[in-house]
Order: C-alpha cells, then sequence, then structure tokens
C-alpha cells in the first residue's frame, strides 16, 4: 500500500513510498516536520475519538480528550526517545487525560 507523503520522507517523484511507519513520522515530527505530525494525527484521531468516546460518552468530551493528547504529544515531542510497547491491558496514554477523568459516566 503506498500513500502521498511530502517529500521530506524520502517520497520519489509520484509523491509516494511505501508506507511510512508511526515511528519514523515520529521522528520526522521530531525533527521539525509539521506535515509528520499531521499524518500522525490523520491516522489516529479517529481511534482515539472512539475510545474517548467509549470512555466519556460525551462526543464533547471525547473530542477535548482527542485535542488534549494531541498537543500534549506535541508539546513534548523533543522528549521522544522511542517507542514502547504497552503491557496487556494497559490503556493508552490517551486514557490519562483529565477529560476522561472528569466526565460523568452517564
Amino acid at each position: 500500500m503506498t500513500q502521498a507523503i511530502p517529500p521530506e520522507f524520502g517520497a520519489n517523484e509520484s509523491g509516494t513510498v511505501p508506507q511510512v511507519t508511526d515511528k519514523t513520522l515520529a521522528l520526522e515530527a521530531r525533527r521539525g516536520a509539521q506535515s509528520a505530525f499531521e499524518e500522525l494525527y490523520r491516522r489516529h484521531r479517529r481511534r482515539m475519538f472512539r475510545l474517548a468516546h467509549r470512555v466519556t460518552r460525551s462526543r464533547e468530551d471525547a473530542e477535548d480528550a482527542v485535542q488534549e493528547s494531541f498537543l500534549n504529544a506535541y508539546l513534548h515531542l523533543k522528549r521522544l526517545r522511542g517507542a514502547r510497547k504497552r503491557g496487556p491491558g494497559e490503556p493508552p496514554r490517551a486514557c490519562s487525560s483529565p477529560v476522561f477523568f472528569a466526565s460523568p459516566r452517564r
């Protein structure tokens, strides 16, 4: 599967490369490539929203949690040390957002 990727990720003349990994995008985002962070956002926002919505049961709170999670990730890109596998049953970092804990569960 190929996708359009900006040239800073090594795209060929047609603007496509083999599937770029999240790790590669995260490292490029850390180096300042805003388009890499945007691609990570496009890849993961829906899944994160579904998880946040299941937890909060509120569209608005879920949107806030996703936005806060991505903002927090962006602000802390320089601290990126590499990928870490989550243990079984360990929730994604997005679940640590205060929005998850402040939202009333209906």
